[in-house]
């Protein structure tokens, strides 16, 4: 054996497997056993998984943003008394105020939410919500394509492995121009691509595309589609369903109004005309709810200026059937003419009387001085003559010659 080296030991058991014996973890075989039916006789294992915190999850889904349920009026007292025992017993964590048109209701978390709307489809209770923050969709602008079946394009995205909910055929306001191409908003899963990852596709059926994020075009008031209310949309729509021509409680599609001459009834105000007529009073005022509410709630934000009245603007005096106007008689100001001369004086430092002309200089008083235009002679020469020479003394000595030479 070579010296420095220690005999190893021939123990088949080592000190961590005694470690790993007291664990329970790592037992022979034959010591084993079968511990299915005696588990509760094993020692405690101290690299168990953790068990989940129960406050931690509460927590997590509390901070989850879920839409408020509306409840309307009708079915407002039965729901009201089934929330209070939800609540009390504990199998429901959620608030409700009281409405105008019946009860809002605040779930905490998307369990307790889920809870109360089963609860509202079993019943066939009349209610409404919102649109799930959590699960709003991606909305792309694809340019650049013709006119197809969404089916088809549909198929397409999905070969470039995109998550698509439903394409639309975009319709342009402008119907007499000749356009090149169809728009088709896509809706995508939330979260499975992005902008950038879409704009690197580059063309489709041989077709160079463009991409862009949709931006809704801002309208003063949602109305739903099914229910015809105001502030929420016909897609989380559970009311009863009302005709937008006469005001019934079916379909606007299925409206026989121009067969049977039925007269045009406003469901939201009784008015004569359509309820989704943009002057209905009804949609005026729930436009001034809405304002007052978002100034109460941002008392910081620039208010909107008030709209004019025709108190501001009052009408004139309107002019009697082949009347002339009459033009009064505007005579000048009398002039005042010691003010008219101070007015005209002129400031100090300045005279308005004319200079006095001096004499041209005679031949005689200029003899002995050159012209312009002898001066602008003698340097022309006088550079050239200087140009010429190579060396400073002949400058110098040139520069005397013309001394002499005009001196004289």
């Amino acid at each position: 054996m070579p010296k420095g080296k220690k005999k190893r030991l021939s123990s088949p058991v080592g000190p961590a497997d005694l470690k790993k014996q007291k664990c329970g973890t790592h037992l022979p075989a034959t010591q084993r056993g079968n511990t299915s039916g005696n588990a509760q006789n094993l020692p405690a294992n101290q690299f168990a998984t953790l068990p989940v915190d129960v406050s931690e999850r509460e927590d997590i889904e509390r901070r989850e943003k879920v839409p408020p349920i509306f409840v309307n009026s009708s079915s407002s007292e039965t729901v009201r008394k089934w929330l209070t025992r939800s609540i009390e017993s504990g199998s429901l964590q959620a608030s409700f105020r009281l409405c105008a048109d019946g009860l809002k209701i605040l779930p905490v978390g998307r369990t307790n939410y889920n809870f109360v709307r089963d609860f509202l489809s079993k019943t066939a209770m009349e209610h409404y919500s919102h649109d799930d923050p959590g699960k709003n969709p991606i909305k792309i602008v694809l340019r650049g394509l013709y006119d197809m079946d969404v089916s088809v394009l549909k198929e397409e995205l999905k070969t470039l492995k995109l998550k698509v909910i439903e394409v639309f055929k975009m319709t342009r306001h402008n119907k007499n121009i000749k356009y090149r191409d169809q728009l088709y908003l896509i809706h995508l899963e939330k979260g499975s691509t992005t902008l950038p990852e879409l704009k690197a596709v580059r063309a489709m059926f041989n077709i160079i595309v463009s991409w862009e994020r949709y931006r809704q075009v801002h309208r003063d008031v949602t109305q739903c589609s099914n229910c015809l209310r105001f502030g929420h949309g016909g897609r989380n729509c559970y009311m009863k369903s009302r005709c937008a021509t006469c005001g019934g409680e079916h379909k606007t599609q299925a409206c026989n109004t121009i067969n049977e001459n039925i007269e045009v009834k406003c469901f939201n105000c009784g008015g004569d005309h359509s309820a989704k007529n943009r002057n209905c009073p009804k949609r005026a005022e729930f436009v001034k709810i809405r304002q007052q509410a978002t100034t109460r709630n941002q008392p910081n934000r620039r208010r909107t200026p008030p709209a004019f009245t025709d108190l501001d603007f009052p009408a004139l005096a309107s002019l009697g059937v082949g009347s002339a106007r009459v033009v009064p008689n505007l005579q000048p100001l009398p002039l005042n003419q010691r003010q008219t001369v101070a007015d005209n004086t002129s400031p100090p430092g300045f005279s308005q009387q004319p200079r006095e002309n001096k004499p041209a200089p005679t031949e005689e008083s200029s003899s002995d001085l050159f012209s312009p235009q002898e001066l602008l002679n003698i340097f022309i020469e006088m550079t050239t003559t200087l140009r010429d020479c190579k060396t400073r003394q002949e400058q110098v000595r040139a520069l005397g010659g013309f001394i002499v030479k005009y001196s004289s």
